[in-house]
């Protein structure tokens, strides 16, 4: 499962010091996380690209909103209760309370229903990934309505990807996120988001001025545009299965099974 977090950086960081701040320190911290504990099997990250006159993406199928969101973080889990089991940890809570540099804005836990896409997107400043948030128009149609739309933008993009939020009660909501740096009412509970990636801007213009209308229709039948969003970011892999050696994955396992027994035993105890 991904942990996706959009953000905005703090207001007393210039833009370079943010950047800084998320592309060196906090990508060093959280590779040295993945390769100690074992159990952060990707971390991908995108700076918000800024279209201008020469570059600019037309025909996006919803247009781009709110100039607040400067970023997106995915890191990818063997579970829900392992991602719930780690944010409870005090080493965790210490080390993210004193790296503090970006508001999130909404976070998607959420399962990838196209892993094989995600191999074709190198580990380079010039990929494209335009990421489209949808909200459901009807929750009783939504799933349906998604399949039949993602069959078709898959036809036409081979850098498709669709990520289904997982369905969390507030409940749960509050016992993942409660006591961590990310605001529970930040989770997005339903729909999801598709990313389309392109490995150079030009690929990714050519394609929304020949299919971003039919998609922007095909969404009109499903999503309310009124909440979803629309941006494009630029990505990087900052770790990835290939980094994974023997150890990591011994370690990982291990840690997993530990943290789950975290979790179930807190259940427990609340339960009580």
């Amino acid at each position: 499962m991904q942990l996706t977090i959009l953000s905005e950086k703090l207001d007393s960081l210039t833009m370079d010091e943010f950047i800084h701040e998320f592309r060196v320190v906090h990508a060093t911290e959280t590779r040295t996380m993945a390769k100690t504990l074992g159990i952060i099997t990707k971390y991908t990250q995108g700076l918000r690209l800024v279209s201008t006159n020469k570059n600019q993406l037309r025909h996006l199928p919803i247009p781009e909103t709110n100039p607040s969101v400067h970023s997106f973080a995915r890191l990818s889990w063997p579970s829900v209760a392992v991602l719930q089991g780690a944010l409870s940890t005090d080493g965790y809570r210490k080390s993210a309370g004193s790296h503090i540099f970006g508001i999130p804005i909404q976070i998607y836990l959420t399962e990838n229903l196209d892993t094989g896409a995600e191999n074709e997107i190198h580990n380079n400043h010039d990929c494209i990934r335009v990421m489209v948030g949808l909200s459901p128009l009807s929750e009783s149609s939504f799933q349906q309505a998604w399949r039949e739309h993602a069959a078709f933008c898959r036809s036409i993009c081979d850098g498709y990807q669709q990520h289904q939020v997982i369905p969390l009660s507030a409940t749960k909501v509050e016992q993942i996120f409660g006591q961590t740096q990310f605001t529970p009412r930040t989770v997005v509970t339903s729909g999801g988001y598709e990313n389309f990636v392109f490995r150079t801007w030009m690929e990714a213009q050519g394609f929304f001025d020949e299919h971003g209308d039919a998609i922007g229709a095909s969404y009109e039948r499903f999503v309310d545009q009124r909440r979803s969003y629309c941006y494009a970011f630029d990505n990087v892999v900052q770790y990835s299965p290939l980094d994974r050696g023997f150890s990591e994955i011994i370690v990982g396992f291990f840690v997993g099974i530990a943290l789950r027994l975290k979790v179930i035993l807190i259940s427990y105890i609340g339960a009580s």
